[in-house]
């Protein structure tokens, strides 16, 4: 009888082992799957920013190239202008008259 009452409790020490395993192995596979959902999240916002940081390097590259070509043309009104100054200078300084 003892024998039977031994091999009952092992059995039953067996299933629990089993249920025990089993709540641990649920745990961890949800463990698992908020740690996917967690990376997932994680890369969706570093894809927002990424895209963000695209859209601002592209207005400040356009903006750059905007004010080089405003600046460039400016500069070829001042180099005119800066050498009507210099003839006219040219003029006052040598008498002569601009008719």
């Amino acid at each position: 009888m003892a024998l039977l009452t031994d091999h009952t409790a092992i059995k039953n020490d067996i299933q629990y082992c089993g249920s025990v395993v089993s709540i641990m192995a649920a745990v961890h596979r949800e463990d698992i799957q908020k740690q996917i959902q967690q990376d997932w999240a994680n890369r969706e916002y570093i894809e927002v920013i990424t895209g963000s940081i695209k859209k601002i390097t592209d207005f400040l590259n356009s903006f750059d190239m905007s004010c080089r070509s405003r600046i460039a043309v400016l500069n070829e009104k001042l180099t005119t202008l800066e050498r009507r100054i210099e003839y006219l200078e040219a003029c006052v300084t040598k008498g002569e008259t601009l008719t």
